[in-house]
């Protein structure tokens, strides 16, 4: 509170579901469209909304968003969030947090994750000030199978043992058609390159031990070949066995330092 006046709220807006398993968005052929609910004889039932809610409680708003990975129409919820529980200083927790990734592998999607991540969101009282920076081990790669994630740690893909972190770091923080959107600097392998992440606030909440945590969604697509990650296993008919395009999916949840 200001000058006797309320803070914004900053809308929740744009609240995605996970990826439709169906598609991963590199590539892999599937149409990605939710799916409606439907009765045991495959017939589309009605959505039901939910019960009132208590008095004295806050019903979030609904919107639709044409979701841009996925072309998938869908329904979220958007929770308006009071500017001050927002403004301060963040730290990602990596134990209630994910960094994954997915890519084409032939005909269908191959999803990993990186285990062992940190990072800071600091949020001004304006919230396109604020910035994010964040780094990867990328040793920690994990697509449960041993071999494979040796393989991604050698010189022909992630390179750990010369290049053992990527960083990114935000330039900008701006909205558009009721999302974030933030501009920034991704290094891997050494080579840097401008990345638009689509982020969506997922509410702010205390937990048990009385801790603020925030919780964020985020998505990008990058050219693994544009950071030097190239390689390749040539498959007949002069294709790849593993795809150029990487969805990169962040599922964060923050603690706020007090």
């Amino acid at each position: 509170m200001r000058g006797g006046s309320r803070r914004p709220r900053v809308p929740g807006a744009c609240v995605p579901p996970l990826p439709d398993r169906g598609s991963c968005g590199a590539g892999c052929g599937h149409s990605g469209r939710a799916r409606l609910p439907t009765d045991a004889a495959g017939t589309h039932r009605p959505v039901t909304h939910p019960a009132p809610l208590p008095a004295g409680r806050r019903e979030p708003a609904t919107a639709t968003l044409l979701d841009p990975r996925t072309s998938m129409e869908s329904t979220m919820l958007a929770t308006p969030v009071d500017l001050d529980q927002l403004t301060g200083v963040w730290q990602i927790d990596p134990a209630h947090s994910e960094v994954g990734f997915c890519v084409r592998h032939l005909m269908t999607r191959l999803r990993g994750a990186f285990t062992r991540f940190s990072g800071t969101i600091t949020v001004g009282d304006d919230p396109p000030l604020s910035s994010v920076r964040a780094e990867i081990d990328t040793a920690s790669v994990d697509t449960r199978n041993s071999m494979r994630d040796k393989h991604l740690r050698a010189t022909d893909f992630l390179d750990s043992d010369n290049h053992p972190t990527a960083c990114f770091t935000s330039a900008r923080i701006r909205t558009k058609d009721g999302r974030y959107l933030v501009d920034g600097a991704l290094a891997i392998r050494g080579q840097v390159r401008r990345v638009t992440l689509d982020l969506f606030l997922l509410g702010v909440d205390t937990d048990v031990s009385g801790r603020t945590r925030a919780g964020f969604r985020a998505y990008t697509r990058i050219s693994r070949s544009e950071f030097g990650v190239t390689g390749h296993v040539p498959v007949a008919g002069r294709r790849a066995l593993i795809g150029d395009t990487v969805l990169l999916e962040l599922e964060i949840q923050a603690v706020k330092d007090h």
